[in-house]
């Protein structure tokens, strides 16, 4: 089974344009990071998908010069707040990523289910208790911080989100955490 895996560069200050090309079992992203107005920077996010270990590993292996920045597919959400890992971390590339410098941020995920993640976000235990567990894996699995990537969100919910990433931040900030 091929997957197919997108790069996404994002070029402007002002306004996003995209490019995108597939690749077979990585994918990764990239962001202009402004510094300064007359310095800039990019950055590479690569996302590893635990269900091809192989080709996730060689594409690794292969683009490694290029990436700063690894999110492994680790968790998904619980109803009760709480995080369910996928148990199928591939940690050479882990310990790889981090070895060369390359910061190891695991991905969590809510399925697409958007109500799942909008009874944790509205309830101020489950989504106090959530932000304990997500710091808990960072620090826990001495990575650089968690991505977020929960999917299928309804709008009314987008100030409560708001609140959930600006209140999770801050958390992960006191534990020199992204």
């Amino acid at each position: 089974m091929r997957y197919l895996i997108y790069l996404t560069i994002i070029f402007s200050l002002f306004f996003s344009s995209f490019l995108s090309f597939s690749t077979s079992g990585f994918s990764a992203r990239a962001t202009k990071q402004i510094r300064t107005p007359e310095k800039r920077t990019y950055s590479v996010a690569a996302w590893a998908p635990y269900w091809d270990k192989r080709k996730t590993f060689n594409s690794f292996n292969k683009n490694k010069k290029l990436i700063n920045e690894i999110s492994p597919y680790w968790y998904y959400v619980l109803s009760n707040g709480k995080l369910k890992p996928t148990s199928k971390f591939d940690l050479r590339i882990v310990r790889k990523a981090k070895k060369l410098g390359i910061r190891v941020i695991p991905m969590i995920s809510n399925g697409y289910n958007g109500p799942l993640v909008s009874r944790i976000i509205r309830s101020r235990t489950l989504r106090r208790r959530h932000i304990r567990q997500l710091i808990r894996v960072a620090v826990k699995r001495k990575v650089d911080g968690v991505e977020i990537d929960y999917e299928g969100m309804n709008a009314k919910d987008r100030k409560k989100f708001s609140f959930f990433v600006k209140s999770l931040a801050q958390n992960l900030h006191k534990k020199k955490k992204i």
